[in-house]
């Protein structure tokens, strides 16, 4: 995934919320790409709710056959609605990565 495929999912992410600037995001110090691609990082690892990746292959007892690439997170409140979105983007790399 390149670093502007990043930074248009985080630029989406962020135009869900109802607080979409994203200067009032953090972290707070980092500008322009740096900071979209912290944001990125930080979805993709949780920090803003559960992530799942409803794609990938599981075995009976919970093993990790094959990694996917469609990841979801649900942002149950400060939407711009005020109604609970999931929201779902795709990383190919992760599943090479097999992280």
């Amino acid at each position: 995934m390149t670093n502007e495929e990043k930074i248009d999912v985080a630029k989406d992410f962020i135009s869900i919320h109802k607080d979409s600037d994203v200067d009032n995001w953090q972290p707070f110090g980092l500008r322009n790409e740096a900071k979209y691609l912290t944001i990125y990082t930080n979805l993709i690892n949780g920090f803003y709710g559960n992530v799942m990746c409803v794609d990938q292959v599981v075995s009976d007892n919970g093993d990790i056959l094959e990694h996917g690439t469609e990841y979801q997170t649900e942002v149950s409140t400060g939407t711009r609605t005020g109604k609970a979105v999931v929201f779902t983007w795709y990383d190919e790399d992760r599943s090479k990565n097999n992280w």
